[in-house]
């Protein structure tokens, strides 16, 4: 009896994660009330949203939990420096967690990032089934979908299905000033949204699914171009830029050692550019980008503690609230674009010192072409957020995690 309910619970197992391999880009959300606000402003961040990939995941993680139990002998494995270094983060996170003013928002979140990453750990222990294969077709079906519906949307310059409940797509229209396009590549246009809820997630899906095209070797020229498109479609020079660094240095198989120069470029300018920012009002993605990183700087100044350890998970919205309100004027309630401030403001300086030793120490030894996807992604996240905060491009990454280091949880960290 023991062994026919293993057999099921493995059956269940390969299903749940052959689904979220083929389902992950779906859109469609449970947003749970009462939403909470500031001073009776309710921002979209700050809803606790369950979406279908997620739901996925936690059933899962359930029928899962046999693998993961067996990675903490991985852990004990570790020396103790590492384990010390392991205990410090999750401390941090733990204590920007009770510290939020939106607890149950700060608990799911997180909980989805820790699942992501202890499910993605395991998944080399899924060999029956060639995943490297599904994922491709899963990847290439969602691309050659998501270009048809972008290019439509950009040609009639609104959404194409008009329904959010069965395709996952915002309805909108040329009406709609605030999700046009102000931009080098589409200048007062609406660009491709697909089914997500933004244009820079569309062309984060391309970047990222393309990459990981890349890495489990399942490229085509035809991709290559469809990946480009997509991002095209987006109108995201940042995310374009990424896209061709991504494809110089791979094809070229140029030493990208160098490239970590172009991201501490970019924070450096950032910084410089805010001192001044309202000189860069006619053009509201860099305004708002610099007005940000000043806005952040100086609260910083003001909260060293709370620079340091964290100010609480998401509490970033009422730290700046009054600034916010002031700035509505150009529409703009969302976290720093910017993957460094959001660390230190979620969690803290510490915590993101001490995430990138880790990171380097876990992944110096790894795959090399996985360590230019991880630069690229860096970069790209100097200058936008969604990574972080989308739940269907964190799914995307936990399908990028079991593909990328060596062998995965048998990496020795020195």
């Amino acid at each position: 009896m023991n062994n026919f309910l293993k057999i099921q619970i493995e059956k269940i197992s390969y299903f749940l994660l052959l689904s979220l391999i083929i389902l992950f880009p779906l859109n469609q959300q449970f947003h749970i009330r009462p939403f909470p606000n500031i001073e009776g402003v309710i921002i979209d961040y700050l809803i606790l949203k369950v979406s279908l990939p997620e739901i996925l995941l936690i059933i899962f993680t359930f029928f899962n939990i046999s693998n993961i139990v067996n990675l903490f002998k991985f852990v004990i494995n570790l020396n103790f420096k590492d384990i010390l270094l392991i205990s410090f983060l999750i401390i941090l996170v733990i204590l920007n967690i009770f510290r939020s003013n939106y607890l149950y928002l700060a608990a799911y979140e997180n909980l989805i990032i820790l699942l992501i990453v202890l499910n993605a750990l395991t998944l080399k222990n899924y060999n029956k089934v060639d995943l490297n294969f599904l994922l491709g077709m899963s990847l290439k079906f969602w691309m050659c979908s998501l270009i048809i519906l972008g290019s439509f949307q950009v040609y009639f310059q609104e959404s194409v299905l008009d329904n959010y409940y069965y395709f996952g797509e915002f309805t909108y229209s040329s009406n709609n000033y605030h999700i046009k396009q102000d931009g080098f590549i589409l200048d007062k246009l609406i660009p491709a949204y697909g089914i997500f809820s933004h244009s820079n997630i569309y062309g984060g899906f391309f970047l990222i699914s393309l990459m990981l095209l890349h890495l489990i070797k399942k490229q085509n020229a035809f991709f290559v171009f469809l990946g480009i498109l997509g991002v095209f479609l987006s109108g995201s020079m940042n995310i374009l830029i990424g896209l061709v660094m991504f494809l110089i240095f791979f094809y070229l198989k140029i030493n990208f050692k160098f490239l970590f120069i172009y991201p501490l470029f970019l924070i450096l300018v950032l910084n410089y550019l805010s001192l001044s920012f309202a000189n860069y009002s006619s053009d509201l993605s860099i305004y708002r980008r610099l007005y940000m990183v000043n806005l952040s700087n100086n609260k910083f100044l003001e909260n060293p503690t709370e620079f340091v350890f964290g100010f609480g998970y998401f509490n970033y919205f009422r730290e700046v609230s009054e600034n916010l309100y002031t700035y509505e004027i150009i529409r703009f309630f969302q976290p720093p674009h910017n993957v460094f401030y959001f660390y230190i403001w979620n969690y803290g300086f510490l915590f993101l010192i001490s995430f990138i030793v880790f990171a380097y120490r876990l992944l110096k030894d790894s795959n090399s072409n996985f360590q230019l996807v991880i630069i690229i992604l860096i970069s790209v996240s100097m200058l936008d957020h969604f990574l972080f905060t989308n739940h269907q491009l964190k799914m995307l990454l936990f399908l990028i995690l079991p593909y990328s280091i060596k062998r995965v949880v048998s990496i020795k960290m020195n």
